[in-house]
C-alpha cells in the first residue's frame, strides 16, 4: 500500500505559496538541498513533474498547481482542525453504529441501547435501519457494532456472537371502545374482530398467527404496518386491535388513547443483540450486551406478575450456516 508523504506534500506547498525555494527554506528553516530533496521525493511518489524552471524562478507546472490545489484542501482542513481542538470543539466522542432491525419497535430500541448511553465516557450514536440480511451484510464488513433483532439471524457464514437480551409476553390493545368491547371473555372475543398487526417479516407477526390457530381464532386482519408509529396512530383511530410486546405496553399506551384488551398467555417474545468477537470487547458494545438490570428496574412496574420479561444471561457464540 502507498502512503502519501505529508512532510513532503508540505514543503511542496510552502515552497508554490512562497513563490521560490530560497523562501521556502527561510520560512521553514531548512537547507535549499533539504527542501529541493523532498519535493524530488514527492514527484517520484507521484510519479509527477511538478516544478519547472521558468528564467531564473521554479514555477509549479500544470500538474503541479492541481496538486498545489489539493495541499491548500488538507493543509487548511488540517488548520482547522487543530483550531478546533484547541477551541474545545471536537469531543473525544466515540461513534457507535447501532443496526435495528427495521420491524423492532423504537422503544424497545431505545431501552436495549440505553445502557451504552449512561456510560461515563462520550458517546455518538449512530442508528441505522434495515431487513437483518442487510444489516448483517454491514456488520460483517465493519460497518456497523451491533445490531439489534425480534430473531436470532438466519443460517450465514459468517462468525458471530448471540445473545437474547431480553424476553417478554404479548398484549392486545385498542381505543377505549374497541377495548370495551372485546375485552370480556377474552380470547375468545377476538374472533372475527378487526386486527392490525406489523409486518410478515415480525416476529411479533409470526407468533400471534401461531398463538392465533393454536387457539383456533380467526380474527379479520384489517391492516398491517412496518412502522410501530404508524400502527399505533391507527388503532388510536379505532380501526383495530393491536398486539405489542407486553415490555412496551404502558409506553405504547403512554400519551395515546389505547386500552388493555387482554394478555395473549403463550406468546413468549425475544430480542436479540448481534455483533463479532472483535466489536465484543467495544466497552460501549458490552453495556449493551449485559443484563439490563436498568431496563428491569424502569419496566416490571409496567407489567403483571405473568407477562414480566426475563433478561437472558445466555449466549451463543457459532459460525452460523
Amino acid at each position: 500500500m502507498r502512503w502519501l508523504n505529508y512532510q513532503h506534500l508540505y514543503y511542496f506547498r510552502t515552497t508554490v505559496c512562497k513563490g521560490s525555494v530560497a523562501a521556502a527554506c527561510e520560512f521553514l528553516r531548512l537547507a535549499p538541498s533539504t527542501v529541493s530533496e523532498q519535493i524530488h521525493c514527492l514527484e517520484d511518489h507521484l510519479h509527477l513533474k511538478l516544478m519547472r524552471r521558468s528564467g531564473k524562478k521554479l514555477v509549479p507546472t500544470a500538474a503541479g498547481k492541481r496538486v498545489y490545489r489539493f495541499a491548500e484542501e488538507i493543509f487548511t482542513l488540517g488548520d482547522d482542525l487543530l483550531a478546533s481542538a484547541l477551541s474545545g470543539e471536537v469531543h473525544q466522542e466515540r461513534e457507535v453504529i447501532v443496526g435495528v432491525v427495521n420491524v423492532l419497535p423504537k422503544l424497545l430500541a431505545h431501552w436495549l441501547i440505553e445502557p451504552a448511553l449512561r456510560l461515563r465516557e462520550p458517546m455518538h450514536l449512530v442508528c441505522r435501519q434495515g431487513s437483518m440480511s442487510q444489516l448483517l451484510g454491514l456488520l460483517a464488513v465493519g460497518e456497523l457494532d451491533v445490531v439489534l433483532s425480534d430473531s436470532p439471524p438466519p443460517g450465514i457464514r459468517m462468525r458471530v456472537y448471540t445473545r437474547m437480551l431480553v424476553e417478554c409476553g404479548a398484549v392486545f390493545v385498542a381505543s377505549r371502545r374497541l377495548a370495551a368491547t372485546y375485552r370480556r371473555d377474552f380470547p375468545r372475543s377476538i374472533q372475527g374482530a378487526p386486527l392490525l398487526v406489523p409486518s410478515e417479516n415480525s416476529s411479533l407477526r409470526l407468533k400471534v398467527e401461531q398463538w392465533l390457530e393454536a387457539k383456533d381464532l380467526r380474527p379479520r386482519i384489517a391492516g398491517e404496518f412496518e412502522d410501530h408509529g404508524m400502527l399505533r396512530t391507527f388503532a388510536e383511530m379505532g380501526e383495530g386491535i393491536v398486539p405489542v410486546p407486553s415490555l412496551i405496553e404502558r409506553q405504547f399506551r403512554r400519551g395515546s388513547r389505547l386500552h388493555r384488551v387482554g394478555a395473549a398467555r403463550g406468546i413468549r417474545m425475544q430480542f436479540y443483540g448481534v455483533t463479532t468477537e472483535k466489536k465484543l470487547m467495544d466497552e460501549w458494545v458490552a453495556a449493551i450486551f449485559q443484563p439490563p438490570a436498568a431496563l428491569r428496574k424502569c419496566n416490571t412496574t409496567a407489567l403483571n406478575q405473568r407477562s414480566e420479561p426475563k433478561f437472558s444471561s445466555r449466549h451463543t457464540k457459532s459460525i452460523l450456516g
